[in-house]
């Protein structure tokens, strides 16, 4: 049985350096973070599926232009016919400097809590940027955001992301049949809007 669009949906934040560091510390291994990483809260079978030893994850990387103006990232894995596909607006300081961090180290790094046990799992995944130069470009060009239409932007583009069929597999041998999503809200606070279109 599939998990209704609410369950597949959840929210998401990418942690700044500080945050990864107070939540190193408050792990029970303290295992050695990186600056800029994925924090979300997943139900524990959709962890499991991804540290099942037996299992191949695949990774992929897609930059899509929003509507509303900008552009959004979305970091995928993939087990068997399931993808968790982290959004990312691409609006605001935050989301910029992980973007600068991704290009710099060359992985991406979820940090999962499971829901259910209170437990946390981290993944961590290669995503070697072929072309910086032409990434950074394509982000600096996006249109100028319309903040007013933003919410109805990403409401759009989340259920578009929850078709399982939105990002085609990214294992030949797998049709995907699930997806969560996890999407990071973009900080107004540190946005540049021209709200004159």
């Amino acid at each position: 049985m599939h998990a209704t669009l609410s369950q597949r949906l959840h929210l998401a934040r990418i942690l700044t350096p500080q945050q990864s560091q107070t939540e190193a510390a408050g792990l029970k291994q303290r295992p050695s973070l990186p600056p800029y990483m994925f924090h979300a809260a997943l139900p524990d079978a959709v962890v499991q599926r991804f540290e099942d030893r037996t299992a191949y994850i695949a990774r992929r990387f897609n930059i899509y232009p929003l509507p509303c103006g900008g552009c959004m990232a979305v970091a995928t894995l993939q087990s068997d016919g399931l993808q968790l596909r982290t959004a990312v607006p691409l609006l605001d300081r935050t989301t910029h400097a992980w973007l600068e961090h991704l290009i710099a180290a060359g992985e991406l790094t979820w940090l999962l809590e499971i829901e259910e046990l209170r437990q946390t799992a981290q993944f961590v995944a290669r995503c070697d940027i072929p072309d910086p130069a032409e990434l950074r470009r394509v982000v600096a060009q996006a249109s100028p955001l319309r903040r007013v239409e933003l919410a109805g932007a990403l409401e759009f583009q989340c259920a578009a992301l929850l078709e399982p069929l939105a990002i085609e597999s990214c294992l030949p041998a797998f049709q995907v049949t699930e997806a969560h999503v996890g999407l990071v809200v973009p900080d107004i606070a540190q946005m540049v809007a021209d709200d004159s279109h």
